[in-house]
């Protein structure tokens, strides 16, 4: 679990290297994409350490880094159930991924699909938030997408 969220793990797929909720160094394929790209959406705002680890150098990882320094998102207040996927794109070099989630609140429930876009850097794959697309739209069904339920 990482913040309240089911975040896969396979010895082959990774993640290789776990500091807590800070996981890095995933398997350079698709499904260490995928799996990479489950465990940033279920971090992200969520888990110390990820803006500066997961994020390019720049102004974008500056200011998420100020966020976290802000304060987290409380994982008490919000779970996440990922219950599909779709690769838009795949490449050695470069991954495109929606990622369906189921999100619970104190305000309701909603399946939400985010694009999670990461590029292999170096030995690992870290995120691209200059091709993430948009915040995240509600899908009313998982047609078009592999279910996948964590």
């Amino acid at each position: 679990m990482v913040a309240g969220t089911a975040a896969p793990v396979s010895e082959r797929d990774g993640p290789y290297a776990q500091d807590g909720d800070l996981w890095t160094c995933y398997e350079h394929s698709a499904n260490g994409a995928l799996f990479a790209s489950a465990y940033f959406l279920s971090a992200s705002g969520r888990v110390e350490g990820v803006s500066a680890e997961w994020l390019p150098e720049g102004d974008f990882r500056d200011e998420a880094i100020a966020s976290e320094e802000e304060g987290l998102q409380d994982s008490e207040e919000l779970t996440v159930t990922l219950i599909g996927y779709r690769f838009q794109t795949y490449t050695e070099e470069s991954a495109i991924i929606d990622l369906v989630g189921e999100f619970v609140s104190p305000g309701g429930t909603a399946n939400i699909s985010m694009r999670v876009a990461l590029k292999w850097d170096r030995d690992r794959w870290v995120a691209d938030p200059e091709n993430f697309g948009e915040q995240g739209h509600a899908v009313e069904s998982l047609d078009g997408y592999s279910p996948w339920r964590g």
